[in-house]
């Protein structure tokens, strides 16, 4: 038996980890809970039919792998078309291509504005280097130890600022892309995948109804033989 305590120490440790790595990502929260609700909506509407007794059994053949169809290229075209967005979206915002104000005059202060907006510029990792760089040399600038604490804290905050600014832009892009896939991709896909399964369910309720049509025959035939038969009437 598992207990309570146990319990909660692995929800605390699942909570940790989905905030450590959605901390700076909402773009990527956003991508993965639409995928997450998407497969969940295509499993409901799957055993809605499988579930659902106006349906033969040859209906739900057909009506069960087009709906997982439909689900699984609908995800895979979210992924497909909201990932390069959300990483375009980071590439513009860490060469500085997409900035704000105080990156843009933080980047001036520091002689970093002429690499702003060069494809391999990577802003997080030139404040990070400034950060490194101070907590390495600053006993060599004669800096004492509580007066570079209050200067790394203030780049701290501006990367923190560098990090708002990137989580919006990609929440923005994933955005776009989850809209775009959802209005217009998914009925694409929809009518797609329809075009291609419903010539095949008319031509199998035509076999059905056909061989339905048959077996009526036949019983009538054999009915008719068999009073014949029974009749005495016999030549």
């Amino acid at each position: 038996m598992i207990k309570p305590t146990g319990i909660k120490n692995l929800a605390q440790s699942f909570s940790n980890f989905i905030y450590k790595y959605f901390e700076n990502g909402s773009g990527k929260m956003i991508l993965y809970t639409t995928m997450i609700a998407m497969g969940s909506s295509t499993v409901a509407q799957t055993l809605a039919i499988l579930l659902n007794n106006k349906y033969s059994v040859s209906q739900k053949a057909f009506m069960v792998p087009q709906e997982l169809t439909e689900g699984i290229m609908a995800i895979c075209s979210l992924f497909i078309i909201s990932k390069p967005l959300q990483h375009f979206s980071n590439k513009l915002t860490k060469s500085g291509k997409l900035i704000t104000k105080d990156l843009k005059l933080y980047l001036e202060k520091h002689n970093l504005s002429q690499n702003c907006g060069k494809y391999d510029f990577d802003i997080e990792k030139s404040i990070n280097d400034i950060i490194k760089n101070i907590q390495d040399n600053h006993k060599n600038l004669n800096i004492s130890d509580a007066r570079s604490e209050q200067i790394i804290n203030s780049h701290k905050e501006i990367l923190q600022k560098f990090y708002v600014h990137s989580d919006i832009s990609s929440a923005i892009a994933t955005t776009a892309g989850s809209v775009l896939t959802t209005a217009y991709i998914s009925p694409f896909i929809r009518n797609l995948s329809a075009s291609h399964y419903q010539p095949v369910n008319i031509n199998l309720y035509k076999n059905i109804s056909n061989k339905k049509q048959k077996n009526n025959i036949n019983s009538i035939t054999d009915y008719k033989t068999q009073n014949y038969n029974n009749s005495g009437l016999k030549i």
